[in-house]
């Protein structure tokens, strides 16, 4: 099953979307930024899909490139443009290092697919300083379409229909080259975008760092995304409790009482204790078996 990164998005409500406004990199100014627009396909929506097809766009400067499903190294294609994973993502990074800097790379609800995707596989072959180097932060176009339109009748945010609403114009799907060129015009419409629609990649691996306290639900989502937003990740949070397992977690969250306010603020620290005293208790029966 081939997937491609904004497939079957858009359809929650403004209230649910994936970024709050608070979101921000101090000093990036988008309007004297480079924006480099990318879109991925990868195998499926399993939990570590391959990509399979990545492209980029920055202005009239374009990349594309397929690359080979680890499982078919051995195969022989005859695609020219058909690389090894190691290749591809090689070839993108000196792709972006041929563009002025500083950097944004910009994609439809990547906060939730494609970045975490694309810094998964750059991590695995060792290469996630390097886009660290390049790029200077993430610009999401799903989050800048509901805040910019959230006083029209828009119902869904998913660029399949921005583009038939705002451009007038069907959505390319499977042709991720297609896709970011649609994805550039379409930003055309929603400027301006402030600097509140961007996030770090510290905040994104933050993000990705708390999900086994969601998924435990000692920590709600939107607590998630406060935490997050602050940089602050799940081994952030263990150190403080380890350090201090009555009083840690409350010292290290005491500045989130108005973003997360008194009650979720309380529930969070009380969760996350039982969560890691739980955890411990789990790791001292294991040892003494």
């Amino acid at each position: 099953m081939l997937n491609s990164g904004d497939e079957n998005d858009g359809d929650m409500s403004a209230s649910q979307s994936p970024l709050n406004s608070s979101f921000f990199k101090p000093n990036l100014n988008i309007e004297t930024c480079t924006l480099v627009f990318f879109d991925l396909m990868t195998t499926g929506q399993e939990q570590a899909p391959d990509i399979i097809q990545l492209s980029a766009i920055s202005q009239d400067k374009t990349f594309e490139v397929s690359i080979l499903p680890p499982q078919q190294i051995e195969v022989r294609v005859n695609a020219v443009q058909t690389k090894t994973r190691t290749e591809a993502l090689t070839a993108f990074l000196a792709f972006l290092r041929t563009l002025v800097q500083p950097t944004i790379l910009a994609g439809h609800n990547i906060w939730k697919n494609n970045c975490r995707i694309l810094c998964r596989h750059l991590d695995e072959l060792g290469l996630k300083d390097q886009l660290q180097e390049l790029v200077s932060g993430f610009l999401d176009t799903e989050s800048l379409a509901r805040d910019n339109l959230k006083y029209k009748e828009i119902k869904k945010f998913s660029q399949q229909d921005l583009a038939k609403v705002l451009l007038k114009k069907t959505y390319p799907a499977h042709n991720t080259l297609a896709a970011v060129r649609n994805l550039q015009e379409l930003y055309q419409s929603l400027r301006p975008a402030q600097e509140k629609h961007l996030f770090s990649l510290v905040q994104l691996e933050a993000h990705i760092s708390l999900q086994p306290l969601v998924l435990a639900m000692a920590v709600t989502k939107p607590s998630a995304q406060t935490l997050a937003q602050q940089g602050i990740s799940f081994e952030t949070m263990k150190r403080a409790y380890q350090e201090d397992p009555k009083k840690g977690l409350k010292h290290l969250l005491r500045h989130l009482h108005n973003e997360l306010g008194p009650n979720r603020l309380s529930t969070t620290i009380r969760h996350t204790q039982a969560f890691f005293i739980k955890a411990r208790a789990l790791e001292m029966g294991n040892s003494i078996h």
